[in-house]
């Protein structure tokens, strides 16, 4: 099934890469835009963060608004189908329509003779004939895609919290515990990079390739390598069995594994921090350009939100 566009029309056009798309953005204080989980169906697949957001929110507008009413019928969506019957229920503003949930994010075959039918209203289309809705999300919930899209979507939900293992490594004791061991050997590398983020230090040396040496070298290789036979001389276990064992390419204190570390964070936190501006009452955006010593401009970002009820909080990048 290809990308539906849209089914939520973004407050956000995210992308990993940079903050400024995050701003082209329809915003009201009403809330007439709930059309907030950023993006097409593609881009939405490709977060974590973002599916558990479009599957433990419930999808409304924010009270007051005043749904659409069909000129002939008088009649309009109804906000306790959601709130009181069916959860699993996703309300699109921009096209006062619903759709299903787990099945727009986890139905990915056709149906009928073949698998060649687009499964239609709720999934691939949103729903709106009122009259009949109760009784079409009923027949809905009787599908055996809905179903397994349904159980799709509680695994998901359990794997990412961490409350059920995936099911290769159910199936694989010894996987499993490979995996622990291997977190537990790159979790003081990593921690070491965030280290020599936070305090501004320099990670590399003179001297920063090949084997880590446990004893202090000749010549400087650079406060990250340094670090870490600090951890190691202070009862690092994990760390020292890593580096004594591991492979030569599979020591993970590259220059190329500390750039990717830093930047995985950085995309974690610009995620984060998009996902607190888009459900945001308000927020305002500074921005200031200044020259450095080379003569390159440099343009530094002051993002401000509200977090009701807390106080306003502000994050720069």
């Amino acid at each position: 099934m290809g990308t539906i566009s849209p089914i939520w029309t973004p407050m956000t056009t995210y992308q990993t890469q940079s903050l400024q798309p995050a701003f082209k953005k329809s915003f009201t204080l009403c809330g007439k835009q709930i059309d907030l989980i950023l993006g097409t169906r593609t881009e939405i697949l490709s977060m974590t963060l973002r599916k558990k957001n479009v599957l433990s929110t419930k999808l409304l507008p924010k009270k007051p608004y005043k749904f659409p009413t069909e000129k002939s019928h008088n009649r309009c969506f109804q906000p306790k189908w959601i709130t009181n019957d069916f959860a699993w229920l996703a309300y699109s503003v921009s096209e006062d329509s619903v759709y299903c949930k787990p099945c727009w994010l986890f139905f990915h075959e056709g149906i009928g003779k073949g698998g060649h039918q687009n499964p239609g209203k709720l999934v691939s289309v949103g729903f709106r004939d009122w009259k009949k809705a109760k009784e079409s999300f009923k027949k809905h919930m009787e599908k055996e895609y809905h179903k397994l899209c349904v159980l799709q979507a509680t695994s998901f939900l359990k794997i990412s919290a961490g409350k059920q293992l995936d099911i290769a490594s159910q199936l694989d004791s010894q996987r499993t515990k490979e995996i622990a061991e291997n977190r537990a050997a790159i979790e003081p590398i990593i921690r070491t990079i965030l280290f020599c983020a936070e305090q501004e230090l320099p990670l590399r040396g003179d001297h920063d390739s090949g084997a880590l040496s446990l004893t202090r070298p000749e010549k400087k290789d650079g406060k990250f390598r340094a670090l870490l036979r600090f951890r190691i001389e202070s009862g690092d276990k994990n760390l020292e069995k890593h580096v004594l064992n591991s492979s030569k390419n599979a020591t993970y204190m590259s220059p190329i594994i500390q750039n990717e570390v830093i930047q995985t964070c950085s995309d974690i936190v610009t995620e984060k921090v998009i996902d607190r501006i888009s459900n945001a009452e308000c927020f305002s955006l500074l921005g200031d350009e200044t020259m450095d010593v080379s003569g390159t401009e440099q343009l530094s970002l002051c993002i401000r939100y509200f977090r009701y009820p807390r106080s306003p909080s502000s994050c720069s990048s």
